[in-house]
């Protein structure tokens, strides 16, 4: 159990509802929840069309605290993003393929 009394799992559940809610059924993602000095989440969002990422990071600092959100580089590709989070035992992570993407064969 995180400081404060959040667990990595419940950080993720609040991100998937939030994820939900603003983003719509059609957003793909991965979130990852990491345990050092406080609870913090990373994540990679896709299918998100029109997002604005400052009006997400508005709202979660509304809500939960403080967010930064950073455009995806392509030429990194997603392993950049990934890796650190999948491999270490600092990390509780999630992955979530929506419907839409899926009936795509993505």
């Amino acid at each position: 159990m995180a400081r404060g009394g959040l667990s990595p799992a419940g950080a993720i559940k609040i991100f998937e509802r939030f994820v939900s809610l603003k983003l719509g059924e059609g957003a793909s993602y991965f979130v990852a929840a990491e345990s050092r000095k406080f609870l913090h989440l990373h994540s990679l969002v896709g299918n998100v069309g029109g997002f604005n990422r400052f009006v997400f990071m508005k709202a979660w600092e509304e809500r939960y605290g403080f967010a930064r959100c950073f455009p995806y580089d392509n030429t990194l590709g997603a392993a950049y993003y990934l890796a650190k989070e999948i491999n270490s035992d600092r990390f509780e992570w999630d992955i979530y393929m929506s419907k839409r993407r899926e009936d795509e064969g993505v």
